[in-house]
């Protein structure tokens, strides 16, 4: 029995696959009723999902083939910084200010300004000397020596031939994973994202666990060099119509073994290039080095600048 008091109240049935019904309590009365309700005819979309779908290959070929023909020179300044650990200690930290030449996608030409570096006395061995040379050698869509390959290295055929990939997309972007077929340590796995509208790179993320192409050398040549795990992110953005590189980084890590002392050590080392205000450049030094000298070298042969950094370190 219901209350008089909710007789102007009504009650509202519904149920998963029926339409929803609202009956008025003053309808009801005291009686026993039975309430039916209308099915609901509502069909799901279709979802079609594939990891080796011959659109996604060709959405990849469409970027690789559109921005492999940017070929322009772009000069910007560059702000780089290395941090590497041996064992989990500190080993040493490098900054250095350069002027970049840009071509296209990848990063031709780093011509030193200015820098400074801390180093751990106690470790007087272990240096990086000259890891911002590997950001001149990476090529974005061309294989090279010192790097595993990615997906973009290939056209339509080798991209089928050597990985799956998988998709995503948003309203704005594809999101692209790429893995590779062989696991010999000579490609990346990865993610490539991309402008839906214009095709253009947005970001690359490329890694692995296993490689076996490395920019990497033993101090001594009976150490050894193992287990060689690397990481590059690279953003591009928007300069005056051209997309361009923005930040790149290079994580790495490895173990080396010293033969001379029979002792395995743990390197690890994060590194990043970021560049900015496209157009502009530094007042480049006025002499030219004998020859190429490494990052250590040029820091020495240049004297550190503190007016230069306090009015360009942010």
């Amino acid at each position: 029995e219901v209350p008089s008091s909710y007789s102007t109240d009504s009650i509202s049935i519904s149920h998963i696959g029926y339409e929803p019904q609202k009956i008025k309590i003053s309808d009801i009365g005291n009686e026993k009723r039975v309430i039916f309700l209308k099915e609901s005819a509502y069909i799901l979309p279709e979802v079609e999902i594939s990891s080796n779908d011959d659109e996604w290959f060709k959405i990849l070929n469409k970027c690789r083939s559109l921005n492999i023909k940017q070929k322009n020179i772009y000069r910007a300044k560059a702000f780089y910084s290395i941090e590497s650990t041996k064992d989990d200690l500190p080993l040493e930290v490098v900054e250095c200010f350069y002027n970049a030449d840009v071509n296209g996608f990848n990063v031709k030409d780093l011509a030193f300004k200015n820098g400074k570096l801390f180093l751990n006395k106690s470790e007087s061995g272990w240096r990086t000397i000259n890891a911002s040379e590997t950001y001149k050698r990476f090529d974005v869509f061309q294989e090279t020596d010192l790097f595993p390959s990615s997906i973009l290295c290939f056209g339509l055929s080798g991209m089928k031939k050597r990985f799956n990939v998988e998709m995503e997309f948003t309203e704005d972007l594809y999101k692209v994973f790429f893995s590779p077929k062989d696991k010999n340590g000579a490609y990346f796995s990865g993610y490539i994202f991309i402008d839906r509208y214009d095709y253009s790179l947005k970001q690359i993320e490329y890694f692995t666990d296993n490689a076996t192409i490395y920019p990497f050398l033993p101090l001594y040549p009976d150490d050894s060099i193992s287990k060689v795990s690397l990481s590059i992110n690279e953003t591009f953005a928007d300069n005056g119509g051209f997309v361009l590189p923005e930040l790149v980084r290079y994580d790495y890590s490895f173990d080396y073994y010293s033969r001379r002392y029979g002792v395995l050590h743990k390197v690890e080392s994060k590194s990043f290039l970021y560049l900015y205000d496209y157009g502009e450049s530094f007042v480049d030094p006025l002499f030219d080095f004998y020859a190429d000298p490494t990052d250590y070298r040029k820091i020495s042969l240049i004297p550190y600048n503190d007016v230069f950094w306090k009015q360009n370190y942010k």
